[in-house]
């Protein structure tokens, strides 16, 4: 379909850009979140096949097991990824850092390694088991967070002194406003130079809420009505901010500096530096306000000595109570959650500690014992093998190659476990296999209780709206932007739109229903570009070889190779933005499957031909074998709420959540296309307003607001979007 864009588009006569708003959710612009979880309930009493045991050993064929090879088919139906990451180049056109990845290919052919297609089936064999994690790493930090504005009002300003023992200790102070930051109004010393953080200074304040009307750094006090205390300088880290404080010690009032509180600050000083890179650190996401050019880094996270705590340190007790819980460096915090992920990871469900917890999919697959630890044996090789993979010939080109850089790829999201109301449940609930957030619920009833899970096994939904539309994947050859042109109900998802004519300016055209993009790719640090893709239709075949499995294991194969139609397994990169969709078909011309005991009498008599039973008839008893073992729950809810995420949902559009900026026009007949600018933090950011409550007097979650990502076969299953509005318009606690 194409939209007749008008290619001299301007913003919206009569809008303002860069005034202020607020966002409030859109009820009508319904979406599908790219990935969602498939349950993981404990496995700590689960006996027969689908509990732990200790694995076969490889020394003998064992009574009961098979052995042969399945003859696969693997139809692409979305294009595939495959691109050698080895031989990636800078794009001549893009900006420093952005690579050009050619395609993987072999005498022509695209390559599709066998490692990534055993991968894939040993996720797919995870879930519907539901074994332990193959691999789990980088769980051993706390998640961070971001608290909210309203938790300053808990937060009692401090200075970490000694103790004098040797020790420290935490001494109370109380804050004034040291105006800083707007121009006419900065409160300097008498020489004209500006207070440095740290500073030990006396002050003389004015007004109800005491605000530094004169500084000086002499040693006495200048004369009556000055008080002593110390600067504190956290930087331009937010638009608006117009004051640094200064501390003043409390009349003596301290508490313990306990080792406790040591930790807590050491590791959320380490999760603040992970949380960002060098390069970021180099500079700063602004807005595109001219307030927002002049923002800067909080101090602590450029400087290391600000990010110890020693004596000198200024910074703010967390007092929910009237006890201290935690320091903080600013007001308005990241926070870490109580657990680490690995603690949020039930103990049966983790990586497997020795050869005797082996769950079904580490007997078939193999394991490796986790690193650093001291169990032997270290590791166990598994009784499955994908052989060599063959591209077929067809009448069709296998890949799909675009002219000069290459098509830039939309940028695709970096897990965020952060983000709690998506990764995270609200805590075991035994009669329910799915318990996501509360919608509403409060960041502060999610990461410290002490009681959330991880929310189960990331999957990605297939995209079954564009699956099968030939035009959505493709260039459309105009000078249209091809993101911004509208197919069935939504964009293309997959490419990432040009940059914004004016920038700095809101993009929305006069039409309101696209935004204003001009002819320049955005190739950047944060995509990349690539040569082609596998063209949907192609074919490749390869055989599983399979050595001594139980009639179960051979059962779970054969469903993962016979799902319904209009059922697709995803492999390679882009899953996010609907790459990798491919159906698995098993071949009854090129499987050979001999029972054990056919075997040990074929190696008895060395001279006879062993019987060839009819692969169809063993995989169909196989299957029958696997649903009944899984025919129970929560195994078959486990498999119910996997082919939902593999069939899709028509209806919807996939993509990332993203907030309709001022003046573009919501409309149910008129989706809104991808933001030139990505932006797609801000949903997250609108989806945590807060709110007075006029009855319960309480900061709370705006109406509407507080969206937890919904399981999979729930009713309301979509999420909406966020519309911006004038500041003052949107959702409000009912009076």
């Amino acid at each position: 379909m194409n939209n007749s864009r008008n290619q001299n588009g301007k913003a919206r006569s009569g809008q303002k850009d860069n005034q202020p708003t607020e966002a409030v959710p859109d009820k009508e612009a319904r979406f599908l979140n790219p990935y969602t979880f498939v349950p993981t309930p404990r496995r700590d009493e689960v006996e027969g096949p689908l509990g732990d045991a200790l694995p076969r050993c490889h020394d003998r064929l064992h009574e009961g097991g098979w052995t042969g090879s399945v003859k696969v088919r693997l139809t692409v139906e979305t294009p595939l990824l495959l691109l050698d990451t080895a031989r990636a180049f800078p794009a001549p056109t893009g900006k420093e850092g952005h690579l050009y990845y050619p395609m993987l290919l072999r005498n022509g052919s695209p390559h599709l390694p066998a490692t990534s297609i055993k991968g894939m089936l040993r996720s797919a064999f995870e879930i519907i088991t539901n074994s332990r994690f193959g691999v789990f790493e980088g769980g051993q930090e706390p998640l961070g967070w971001r608290r909210i504005v309203s938790d300053a009002l808990k937060m009692q300003p401090v200075r970490i002194v000694g103790d004098g023992q040797g020790g420290l200790k935490i001494e109370f102070c109380k804050a004034v406003r040291l105006p800083r930051y707007v121009a006419g109004n900065v409160v300097k010393y008498p020489d004209g130079s500006l207070p440095q953080h740290g500073d030990e200074v006396w002050v003389r304040t004015r007004g109800r809420t005491p605000t530094v009307e004169e500084i000086d750094k002499r040693p006495k006090a200048p004369g009556k009505g000055w008080e002593q205390g110390y600067v504190f300088v956290s930087g331009r880290n937010t638009e608006g901010k117009k004051c640094e404080r200064v501390f003043i010690p409390n009349n003596g009032k301290e508490a313990e500096l306990t080792p406790e509180l040591c930790e807590r600050w050491n590791k959320l000083m380490l999760n603040y530096r992970k949380a960002h890179s060098e390069e970021e650190l180099k500079g700063f996401n602004t807005t595109a306000s001219d307030e927002g050019k002049k923002l800067e880094w909080s101090a602590h996270l450029k400087d290391r000595e600000r990010a110890k705590l020693q004596e000198g340190t200024l910074c703010y007790a967390y007092m929910p109570g009237k006890k201290i819980t935690a320091l903080f460096p600013v007001a308005v915090p990241r926070d870490i959650s109580k657990l680490a992920p690995v603690d949020m990871l039930v103990e049966s469900l983790r990586p497997a500690p020795d050869l005797g917890s082996l769950s079904p999919a580490d007997r078939l697959f193999g394991w490796v014992a986790p690193r650093g630890s001291s169990t032997r044996p270290a590791g166990y090789r598994g009784r499955l093998r994908v052989g060599p993979v063959r591209c077929e010939e067809s009448a069709i080109p296998k890949t799909t190659r675009f002219s000069g850089d290459g098509l830039p790829l939309a940028i695709l999201g970096q897990p965020k476990p952060s983000q709690g109301r998506f990764y995270l449940s609200e805590g075991e609930h035994r009669r329910k296999l799915e318990n996501p957030p509360s919608d509403g619920l409060a960041k502060s009833g999610l990461y410290p209780s002490g009681e959330s899970l991880l929310r189960g096994r990331k999957v990605y939904w297939h995209h079954a709206a564009t699956a099968g539309n030939p035009t959505y994947w493709s260039e459309p050859g105009s000078s249209t932007d091809p993101t911004q042109e509208r197919i069935g109900i939504g964009y293309r998802e997959f490419r990432r739109p040009r940059s914004a004519k004016e920038d700095g300016k809101n993009p929305v055209t006069t039409e309101d229903f696209y935004f204003d993009t001009g002819d320049e790719e955005q190739r950047d640090t944060q995509n990349r570009s690539i040569e082609g893709w596998v063209t949907p239709g192609t074919e490749f075949t390869f055989t599983l070889d399979v050595r001594d499995i139980s009639l179960f294991e051979l059962g779970a194969l054969a469903w993962l190779l016979n799902l319904p139609e209009g059922h697709f397994h995803r492999l390679g990169l882009g899953k996010p933005l609907g790459f990798g969709s491919i159906r698995l078909t098993w071949d009854t011309s090129g499987t050979t499957l001999r029972g054990n005991k056919d075997w040990a009498t074929y190696y008895r008599s060395l001279t006879a031909e062993p019987p060839t039973p009819d692969p169809s008839e063993i995989m169909k008893m196989a299957l029958e074998e696997f649903e009944k073992s899984t025919q129970d729950t929560p195994h078959k809810e486990i498999r119910d709420v996997f082919l939902a995420t593999t069939t899709g949902r028509p209806e919807l559009p996939v993509h990332y959540p993203r907030v309709r900026p001022l003046g573009m026009i919501a409309n149910l007949s008129m989706p809104m296309p991808p933001d030139p600018r990505g932006r797609s933090y801000e949903w997250f950011t609108a989806n945590e307003n807060t709110g007075k409550n006029q009855k319960t007097k309480r900061t709370e979650v705006l109406p509407g607001h507080g969206r937890s990502l919904p399981p999979v076969n729930a009713d309301d299953l979509d999420l909406v979007l966020y519309q911006e509005v004038p500041k003052g318009q949107g959702t409000r606690h009912k009076s």
